[in-house]
């Protein structure tokens, strides 16, 4: 062990010998994976930008549902059908996807413009009601003229701070075209409900945030809306060419993520047509590791060329200490002893080119994310919280990836010079 060490340290002090020489190789190494850390990086913070809100929102418990063209004859998608829909096994709830385009809201002297959606009145009980608060609750189970207005159209109704909102009231005016009876006759209705602002929400960002300009009105209560109705017959005829009897799309909740590939097929036998965020997940996580995959393969390919400069210079080294690994050979060093100081010098290089490209990494994501987010900003976009995400298995693989291609590119250098003949070498020939 001792003797190990002693040939490490040697191999320590042989480096310091040219140091504009390993200077260079050692930048070579740092840039290579630097760039190779870098773009991985980037493709981490975009998958987490994405992914990342869709699971804290329960996004992957979320199945649109919309009558099938093939059965539009015979399948009408109403309360009954949404009462049958909530009896499968691992459905927690569904409801009529509400959404007014535009709302008007009083307060303060202030007016503001404001796009509605409907949400249940359990959506307070789950999990992403906690990621989107950021002052009071959500509706409560009775029924309540309740509001849930995001933070940005708080401000700007005058509310500061923002928690002083929460307990006042806002007047909702709507107005449109809205279905009056069974046979689909349309008349033009104006309404204007004051209601209570129980809950401030912050719009989730995925890859960059949403709109701001939003309101969440219950259920039951966007069914008495003007327009409302009008707006999902709309969506139906925009999604499939007709405009459908009852509800246009039904959104349903599963119990668990795992839920949906079981519950699908259940409303597919139904005459239903679903679409879920699993399905689409799924093929950006596909997409992300093949860029990942294709990333790190180019980043290989920087790294080895990095490499044969590293080849070259131990090389170099063996060619101008001839004498001397003969020297120490005749008094005793083994082969494996000679291999060993040129593969530490390998490890070495390799070592510091991986930390140095860690630091190059990281500098280079700070300025390319500054500076993004000042361009976004200009636009009025707020931009994403991380553009790079460095986890803790990136920054040592990235040192290690670093390590074992230096160490390969090395072994040719140190078993040429472990093959060196001291007697020849000492002659100088």
């Amino acid at each position: 062990m001792k003797r190990t060490v002693e040939l490490a340290v040697y191999a320590l002090q042989n480096s310091r010998r040219a140091k504009l020489r390993t200077s260079l190789t050692v930048a070579g190494i740092a840039i290579a994976s630097g760039a190779l850390v870098s773009m991985i990086a980037f493709v981490l913070g975009l998958r987490q930008q994405i992914e990342g809100p869709i699971e804290r929102l329960g996004l992957l418990n979320h199945i649109e549902v919309e009558v099938d063209g093939a059965h539009a004859d015979s399948v009408t998608l109403d309360d009954e059908l949404i009462d049958k829909i909530e009896q499968l096994d691992g459905v927690r709830f569904a409801y009529p996807d509400f959404r007014l385009a535009e709302a008007t809201l009083k307060a303060n002297d202030k007016s503001v413009t404001a796009y509605a959606v409907g949400v249940p009145r359990e959506a307070g009980l789950l999990d992403f009601a906690e990621e989107l608060l950021v002052a009071g609750r959500f509706f409560s189970l009775g029924e309540g003229q309740e509001v849930v207005v995001s933070q940005e159209l708080v401000k700007r109704l005058g509310f500061e701070p923002m928690e002083r909102a929460v307990g006042q009231t806002v007047e909702v005016s709507v107005s449109g075209l809205t279905v009056v009876d069974d046979d689909q006759r349309l008349t033009y209705e104006a309404d204007t409900l004051p209601l209570a602002i129980v809950g401030v929400y912050q719009p989730p960002k995925i890859g960059v945030s949403l709109g701001g300009d939003r309101i969440m009105l219950p259920v039951d209560l966007m069914r008495k809306m003007p327009s409302s109705w009008m707006e999902g017959a709309l969506q139906g005829i925009r999604s499939s060419g007709k405009s459908a009897r009852g509800y246009p799309q039904v959104i349903v909740r599963t119990e668990r993520p795992v839920d949906v590939l079981r519950v699908e097929p259940k409303l597919r036998e139904l005459g239903l047509r679903t679409s879920s965020v699993v399905d689409r997940v799924e093929d950006m996580r596909n997409f992300f590791v093949f860029m990942e995959a294709l990333l790190t393969a180019v980043g290989t390919v920087a790294l080895v060329v990095a490499g044969l400069g590293i080849l070259n210079t131990l090389l170099m080294t063996v060619m101008e200490r001839y004498q001397e690994i003969g020297l120490y050979k005749a008094i005793g060093a083994s082969n494996n002893d000679i291999r060993w100081i040129f593969l530490v010098e390998a490890s070495v290089t390799g070592l510091l080119g991986g930390i140095a490209g860690l630091l190059l990494a990281r500098v280079v994501s700070y300025a390319l994310a500054f500076l993004f987010n000042r361009y976004a900003e200009q636009y009025g976009i707020r931009g994403p919280d991380a553009v790079f995400v460095f986890p803790w298995w990136l920054l040592v693989g990235g040192v290690a990836y670093s390590v074992v291609i230096s160490v390969v590119s090395g072994l040719y250098p140190a078993t040429k010079a472990a093959r060196i003949d001291p007697i020849q070498a000492l002659r100088g020939q």
